[in-house]
Protein backbone atom coordinates (compact mmCIF):
# COMPACT_ATOMS: atom_id res chain seq x y z
CA UNK A 1 0.00 0.00 0.00
CA UNK A 2 1.23 3.55 -0.87
CA UNK A 3 1.54 6.30 1.99
CA UNK A 4 -0.35 8.42 -0.62
CA UNK A 5 -3.54 6.45 -0.68
CA UNK A 6 -5.92 7.41 1.57
CA UNK A 7 -9.86 5.33 2.39
CA UNK A 8 -12.75 7.09 1.73
CA UNK A 9 -15.99 7.72 4.24
CA UNK A 10 -18.65 4.90 4.02
CA UNK A 11 -21.81 5.78 2.60
CA UNK A 12 -25.11 5.97 4.59
CA UNK A 13 -26.32 2.44 3.68
CA UNK A 14 -30.25 1.83 3.47
CA UNK A 15 -33.47 1.49 5.49
CA UNK A 16 -36.96 0.02 4.79
CA UNK A 17 -39.29 -0.15 6.81
CA UNK A 18 -42.53 -2.31 5.70
CA UNK A 19 -45.57 -1.57 8.15
CA UNK A 20 -49.08 -2.70 7.53
CA UNK A 21 -51.09 -0.12 9.17
CA UNK A 22 -50.25 3.04 10.49
CA UNK A 23 -46.36 4.50 10.84
CA UNK A 24 -45.89 7.07 13.52
CA UNK A 25 -42.68 8.76 13.07
CA UNK A 26 -41.54 11.02 16.53
CA UNK A 27 -38.18 10.90 16.21
CA UNK A 28 -34.92 10.64 13.60
CA UNK A 29 -34.49 7.94 10.66
CA UNK A 30 -31.17 8.80 9.51
CA UNK A 31 -29.14 7.25 6.65
CA UNK A 32 -25.95 10.07 6.40
CA UNK A 33 -22.89 9.23 5.27
CA UNK A 34 -20.07 9.66 7.28
CA UNK A 35 -17.17 12.68 7.19
CA UNK A 36 -13.87 11.94 6.18
CA UNK A 37 -10.81 13.98 8.01
CA UNK A 38 -8.00 12.58 5.43
CA UNK A 39 -7.44 13.10 1.80
CA UNK A 40 -10.18 10.22 0.23
CA UNK A 41 -13.89 11.30 -1.04
CA UNK A 42 -16.73 10.79 0.93
CA UNK A 43 -19.32 8.69 0.67
CA UNK A 44 -22.77 9.10 -0.43
CA UNK A 45 -26.07 9.47 1.59
CA UNK A 46 -27.85 6.30 1.91
CA UNK A 47 -31.52 5.65 1.09
CA UNK A 48 -34.89 5.28 2.96
CA UNK A 49 -37.83 3.52 1.47
CA UNK A 50 -41.25 3.68 4.22
CA UNK A 51 -43.92 1.36 2.71
CA UNK A 52 -46.84 1.96 5.14
CA UNK A 53 -50.81 1.73 4.76
CA UNK A 54 -50.70 5.72 6.54
CA UNK A 55 -47.50 7.93 7.32
CA UNK A 56 -48.02 10.46 10.52
CA UNK A 57 -45.36 12.16 11.73
CA UNK A 58 -45.45 14.16 15.09
CA UNK A 59 -43.39 18.05 15.42
CA UNK A 60 -39.91 17.58 15.16
CA UNK A 61 -39.37 14.59 13.53
CA UNK A 62 -36.89 14.04 10.68
CA UNK A 63 -35.80 11.90 7.86
CA UNK A 64 -31.79 12.57 6.72
CA UNK A 65 -30.01 10.84 3.86
CA UNK A 66 -27.17 13.42 4.04
CA UNK A 67 -23.68 13.11 1.81
CA UNK A 68 -20.57 12.75 3.76
CA UNK A 69 -18.33 15.81 4.34
CA UNK A 70 -14.98 16.58 3.47
CA UNK A 71 -12.71 18.88 5.47
CA UNK A 72 -9.73 18.91 3.12
CA UNK A 73 -10.45 21.18 0.20
CA UNK A 74 -10.07 20.07 -2.78
CA UNK A 75 -11.60 16.52 -2.22
CA UNK A 76 -15.22 14.96 -3.24
CA UNK A 77 -17.88 15.80 -0.94
CA UNK A 78 -20.83 12.74 -1.32
CA UNK A 79 -23.96 13.25 -2.48
CA UNK A 80 -27.15 13.51 -1.04
CA UNK A 81 -29.06 10.55 -0.62
CA UNK A 82 -32.85 9.03 -1.58
CA UNK A 83 -35.94 9.41 0.55
CA UNK A 84 -39.05 7.75 -0.50
CA UNK A 85 -42.26 7.13 1.47
CA UNK A 86 -45.15 5.33 -0.18
CA UNK A 87 -48.55 5.46 1.67
CA UNK A 88 -52.00 3.66 1.09
CA UNK A 89 -52.00 0.57 -0.63
CA UNK A 90 -48.66 -1.67 -0.47
CA UNK A 91 -45.63 -0.65 -3.44
CA UNK A 92 -45.74 -3.67 -5.96
CA UNK A 93 -42.77 -2.42 -7.49
CA UNK A 94 -44.51 -2.50 -11.15
CA UNK A 95 -44.40 0.18 -13.18
CA UNK A 96 -48.24 0.52 -13.08
CA UNK A 97 -47.80 1.35 -9.63
CA UNK A 98 -45.77 4.53 -10.49
CA UNK A 99 -48.22 5.69 -13.26
CA UNK A 100 -51.51 5.51 -10.96
CA UNK A 101 -49.31 7.24 -7.60
CA UNK A 102 -50.25 10.87 -6.56
CA UNK A 103 -47.05 12.99 -5.15
CA UNK A 104 -47.80 14.38 -1.89
CA UNK A 105 -46.48 17.41 -0.31
CA UNK A 106 -44.21 16.91 2.64
CA UNK A 107 -46.38 16.47 5.78
CA UNK A 108 -46.54 19.14 8.02
CA UNK A 109 -43.79 19.08 11.29
CA UNK A 110 -41.60 16.81 9.23
CA UNK A 111 -38.24 17.86 8.37
CA UNK A 112 -36.46 15.85 5.28
CA UNK A 113 -32.55 16.41 4.59
CA UNK A 114 -30.88 14.94 1.76
CA UNK A 115 -28.02 17.63 1.22
CA UNK A 116 -24.74 17.07 -0.18
CA UNK A 117 -21.74 17.25 1.46
CA UNK A 118 -20.13 20.81 1.40
CA UNK A 119 -16.38 21.22 0.10
CA UNK A 120 -15.02 22.93 -2.76
CA UNK A 121 -16.68 19.93 -4.39
CA UNK A 122 -19.90 19.45 -3.33
CA UNK A 123 -21.57 16.19 -4.25
CA UNK A 124 -25.25 17.06 -6.32
CA UNK A 125 -28.12 16.97 -3.51
CA UNK A 126 -30.20 13.79 -3.31
CA UNK A 127 -34.01 13.17 -3.71
CA UNK A 128 -37.41 12.66 -1.51
CA UNK A 129 -40.62 11.76 -3.11
CA UNK A 130 -43.88 11.63 -0.63
CA UNK A 131 -46.53 8.90 -2.86
CA UNK A 132 -50.27 8.22 -2.66
CA UNK A 133 -50.80 4.94 -4.38
CA UNK A 134 -54.48 4.58 -3.57
CA UNK A 135 -55.43 7.11 -6.32
CA UNK A 136 -55.93 6.25 -9.88
CA UNK A 137 -58.56 4.57 -11.60
CA UNK A 138 -58.29 1.43 -13.63
CA UNK A 139 -60.55 0.83 -16.22
CA UNK A 140 -60.67 -2.71 -18.34
CA UNK A 141 -62.83 -2.59 -21.44
CA UNK A 142 -63.19 -6.15 -23.22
Amino acid sequence: SSPYEYPGSMGGGYIYLKVNRKLTLGGTITANATTVKNRGGTGAGGGILIDAHKFVVEPGAVLSAKGGNQTWSGYGSGAGGIIAVWTGRPYTGSDSDLRLAQEQAIPAGLSVDIGAGYDTNPGEPGSAKFLDLNVGLIILVR
